[in-house]
């Protein structure tokens, strides 16, 4: 019996450990609480100022603030998704859908689905708030 779930408990105990830096894999599945769960370590751990991600056989999913993040053209699809509140000054160069100055909310998930644009290389920055970036391959 324990209030963290095995997954956060592992996080704190590397964490003690000095790890600093966070591969995270086998945190999606079957149980959609546990993975909305394993999610929001990507929060904790950006608040702390350590960086993760977390990867399975389709994506990656890491945490996107006040810094410019690059997506090469291997990825299929990625997407921006807000689960923290408000997000604005977002910015996205080099994809389908560009972004400028824009505002993603809780209530409007527009940022879902955009492409690398071929021989290019994605950038995505959020000035305000942070994001949930989804590459996709």
């Amino acid at each position: 019996e324990k209030d963290d779930t095995d997954t956060v408990y592992a996080i704190k105990e590397a964490i003690k450990r000095g790890f600093d830096d966070f591969i995270i894999i086998g945190a999606l599945g079957n149980r959609f609480d546990h993975s909305l769960g394993n999610i929001s370590i990507l929060e904790y751990l950006h608040n702390i100022n350590i960086k993760a991600v977390i990867i399975d056989d389709y994506s990656e999913i890491m945490v996107v603030a006040d810094e410019t993040i690059k997506i090469s053209d291997e990825y299929s699809f990625f997407s921006l998704i807000n689960i923290f509140g408000k997000a604005s000054g977002i910015y996205i160069k080099n994809a389908k859908y560009p972004l400028e100055n824009a505002e993603i909310t809780t209530e409007y998930q527009y940022g879902i689905s955009n492409e690398v644009i071929k021989n290019k290389e994605a950038e995505v920055f959020v000035k305000n708030g942070k994001l949930l970036l989804i590459k996709v391959k």
